[in-house]
């Protein structure tokens, strides 16, 4: 079985949150939440990362120590009960914006330098402003 970032499970979920409907959006988000746990509880090892070389630049995607690998713990925990609360939510950008922090969360946290780091933060950012957006067009 190969390995796939915990990150990169989470971007995958917002891409099916977006464009599910209904109760198959809920069920995708607790089962993408759920595979990325248990890929990082028992799949992870410490110590590992994964370089990615663009434009001459090589940016370490992925850089797992045991502090990052604890905090995930409870960043992908958090996501579980996050989206088995959110089952009753029936706005599909909510749920892919969700599934999009916790991707630019996780980025962050085991980026390995600083332009990784950038990269997911301003993910995050516009994860924000997509909030932002949807709540302002709901209150008019």
């Amino acid at each position: 079985m190969a390995y796939v970032p915990p990150q990169i499970i989470f971007l995958t979920g917002a891409i099916f949150a977006f464009f599910l409907k209904g109760k198959s959006r809920s069920i995708s988000n607790v089962f993408f939440t759920l595979s990325a746990f248990i890929m990082l509880v028992f799949f992870t090892q410490p110590q590992v990362s994964y370089v990615y070389s663009f434009a001459g630049f090589e940016m370490i995607l992925f850089n797992a120590d045991r502090i990052s690998l604890f905090v995930a713990y409870v960043f992908a925990f958090m996501a579980i009960v996050i989206s088995i609360y959110s089952m009753h939510v029936k706005e599909k950008v909510y749920h892919a914006v969700s599934m999009l922090y916790i991707f630019s969360a996780m980025g962050m946290l085991f980026a390995g330098d600083f332009m990784t780091f950038f990269l997911f933060g301003e993910i995050m950012l516009l994860r924000l402003r997509c909030s932002y957006a949807t709540r302002r067009k709901r209150q008019r």
